[in-house]
């Protein structure tokens, strides 16, 4: 049996049927709550999955005799280099740790094995071409009552009515130190007079925005690319689209609205996209924005385009004679915990201070870099910086090769080529937001989140493939 079957299409390759797929994307929603916990651990809905898909694919190696095919390795290879750096990280905890150290870094190992292993495996199975198409389209639906419920909380906050916060039982939430931070055992609100920031179903503003910022991507990009959508009517569409935007504004996110931005200028460049067009559609969904902000204020006397300048101009200006910062403004926490990142890197250079330590570090003032790259930094040193940026690079060049694949794969499967015109714009916000704003490398988002390129990538090798084959028979 050939783990490492690069070339052989003879054998029968190992599937993941497109019911997990959803289920585990959908369920990575619900993170905050669990099943139950394992030694401080929140096994969740997301787990489950994980655990299921898992044993899917063991069985079907172990007693199909089923194989994987990579037919491309540069990824694989950047993710075993990654995780090879965080293994080594270990050097650098010896010189300074204790036995809850240790622990600690043994758990974050494992869990990150855990979780890569899924786009791990998506790289060397075989999945049906719509199977994320089919995924989407679901997200896209139930973006909508997702939205719909995150603006009912904006006046369930105000008047007092059932279902305005969500109590997190993810007994994660509830470790160090965090359910003594104001709001973070329920949802992290922060209020502006009568305006509260959106969450609906997540933990936090930021994470709607997220969530809604990959919806703006799923939305826009195919009808820019002129490819098949992944909801053929064009008014459902439109209001889903609406409501998106909605919920973005509530969130009231300057990540989200600084990923905005990124994306914009991306998609212009990428796809050659005339100006004078994105420009005639933001005029439109400016006079949207404008229009639901006048409808927030009159109910709670607050503007939210307005929030959204003053954030602005007091972290442009950050002084007092200048501009004040916006109350609970989360900029400055970021530059600390990435200048802590920073100070621990120093520690140790080269293997960095152990794999899930910032927070155990005697000199950090930190409980995590919200950082990815500057996290990796810290604790696995300038051997897990390199392998983080070979894993970046190679996954952006993977991504570049899977968009120009658009034109020709349109005519053998309309899903795929949707799914080709989307991992290059999510790599490019992952990469920005890894290296400003979020570190979430080593959780279960990051990799369903993968697993759109994962799974697109490998599609597209097994077409490029079978077609050549077709070719010269």
């Amino acid at each position: 049996m050939n783990l490492f079957n690069l070339k052989n299409q003879k054998k029968t390759l190992i599937q993941i049927s497109t019911i997990i797929i959803i289920l585990l994307h959908l369920a990575d929603y619900t993170y905050m709550f669990q099943l139950f916990s394992i030694a401080g651990y929140g096994f969740t809905f997301t787990d489950l999955m994980f655990v299921i898909a898992y044993l899917s694919v063991a069985y079907q190696f172990f007693v199909q005799k089923r194989v994987f095919t990579f037919l491309e390795t540069k990824v694989l290879y950047s993710i075993i280099l990654l995780t090879l750096s965080f293994i080594l990280s270990a050097i650098g905890l010896m010189t300074w740790g204790n036995d809850a150290s240790l622990i600690q870094y043994f758990k974050t190992l494992s869990h990150f094995i855990y979780v890569s292993l899924w786009g791990v495996f998506l790289l060397g199975s075989e999945i049906k071409p719509d199977a994320y198409f089919k995924l989407i389209r679901v997200i896209l639906v139930a973006s909508l009552l997702i939205n719909i419920y995150a603006i009912y909380q904006l006046f369930a906050r105000i008047y007092d009515l059932p279902l305005a916060y969500i109590q997190i039982s993810n007994q994660q939430f509830l470790t160090r130190g965090f359910d003594k931070e104001l709001g973070e055992a329920n949802q992290i609100v922060l209020k502006f007079e009568n305006f509260y920031r959106a969450t609906s179903i997540f933990s936090e503003p930021s994470a709607l925005a997220s969530f809604n910022l990959m919806n703006v991507i799923f939305l826009i990009v195919p009808k820019a690319s002129k490819v098949k959508p992944f909801i053929q009517k064009n008014w459902l569409n439109n209001l889903i689209l609406i409501f998106v935007l909605i919920a973005l504004m509530l969130s009231f996110s300057l990540t989200g609205l600084s990923l905005i931005s990124v994306f914009l200028i991306s998609l212009i460049v990428i796809n050659k996209i005339n100006i004078t067009k994105i420009i005639k559609n933001f005029i439109i969904f400016a006079v949207l924005l404008i229009v639901v902000d006048q409808i927030v204020s009159n109910y709670t006397n607050i503007s939210v385009l307005n929030l959204f300048y003053q954030r602005v101009e007091g972290l442009i200006a950050n002084s007092p004679q200048k501009g004040e910062m916006v109350v609970g403004e989360s900029a400055p926490d970021r530059i600390a915990s990435i200048k802590n990142a920073i100070t621990l890197y120093k520690e140790s250079p080269i293997f960095g201070i152990g794999l899930g330590n910032t927070y155990f570090h005697p000199k950090s003032t930190a409980r995590f870099a919200q950082s990815a790259f500057f996290g990796v930094l810290s604790e696995a040193g300038i051997i897990g910086a390199i392998a983080l940026i070979f894993f970046y690079f190679n996954s952006f060049r993977g991504s570049l090769f899977v968009h120009y694949e658009t034109f020709n794969t349109q005519a053998f499967s309309p899903e795929l080529a949707t799914m080709q015109t989307l991992p290059i714009f999510i790599l490019i916000l992952t990469i920005v937001s890894g290296i400003l704003t979020s570190d979430t490398l080593i959780t279960t988002s990051y990799w369903s989140t993968f697993g759109i390129f994962a799974s697109t990538y490998k599609s597209t090798l097994l077409l490029k493939n079978r077609n050549s084959l077709s070719a010269s028979s």
